[in-house]
């Protein structure tokens, strides 16, 4: 998996920042292996793109949000491969 992008500052002074990312993510997975023999139902290759936003605030609290929708998917197999998704965290750092 691979993801970035171009972004700026919303709000960037010596206590907090607020950036918007416009993301571009890339994920792939290889063809499973089932007693040495390659599988052909399990390889997978995905494009998303869409925003993200990231706070902080002092030294120490910093919390990230974002949504992917597809661009292209390629899919060998029945396995479910999302077609929108959701991202976020928050971190605290001491």
């Amino acid at each position: 998996m691979l993801s970035g992008g171009p972004g700026c500052y919303l709000l960037l002074n010596e206590k907090s920042t607020l950036s918007l990312q416009a993301n571009a993510a890339y994920e792939t997975h290889a063809r499973d292996r089932l007693l040495g023999q390659k599988s052909d139902r399990t390889e997978m290759t995905a494009w998303y793109v869409g925003p993200q936003i990231l706070f902080t605030d002092g030294n120490h609290f910093s919390a990230l949000a974002g949504g992917d929708l597809p661009v292209r998917i390629e899919n060998n197999g029945p396995q479910v491969v999302a077609d929108y998704r959701f991202h976020g965290s928050v971190a605290w750092r001491f």
